[in-house]
């Protein structure tokens, strides 16, 4: 299956909208804080790539339903163990491949990202994050600290299966 699913190519934000309704995405400025009922939605990119579009409530929920988890991130170390902290999943239109998702983290969580986990079972084994200063590093599975450089520093992450 790729990464669209059963949904075909681009698509899976589309028919998301569809069954809960035209509404609009909430700002990607925030992760919400006050609502645990949010998660990341992988939608194509015009330019490349994929962009995160938060659902929350009733879209949260259809989202869970329909699409895949890929990723989660987490705002503080060791995924969150023992802190109070955001957690975000995301989701994309079907298990991982060897393309993968490319995409860029809503703002507030390109400063506030300190782990990463993915799902092994969607395939998706690796992940790459970048900061804004061009500087990569990789992982697989999941990294409970992505070091100074990265910590609470990250303005793209790629996963795909290995």
């Amino acid at each position: 299956m790729g990464k669209t699913g059963y949904f075909g190519a681009g698509l899976l934000g589309v028919a998301l909208a569809t069954t809960v309704g035209a509404a609009a995405p909430v700002a990607a400025a925030g992760p919400a804080a006050d609502r645990t009922d949010c998660v990341g939605l992988l939608v194509p990119a015009t330019a490349g790539g994929h962009t995160v579009e938060q659902r929350c409530g009733d879209e949260a929920r259809q989202t869970r339903a329909r699409a895949v988890l890929i990723v989660t991130y987490y705002e503080h170390v060791d995924l969150n163990q023992g802190q109070s902290g955001q957690t975000r999943p995301v989701y994309g239109g079907g298990p991982c491949d060897a393309a993968g998702y490319t995409f860029t983290p809503p703002s507030w969580w390109q400063t506030h990202m300190s782990s990463i986990s993915v799902l092994f079972g969607q395939n998706c084994r690796s992940f790459r994050v970048r900061n804004p200063a061009g500087d990569t590093a990789q992982w697989n599975y999941s990294v409970m600290y992505m070091g100074t450089a990265f910590n609470d520093n990250v303005n793209q992450v790629k996963v795909w299966a290995s």
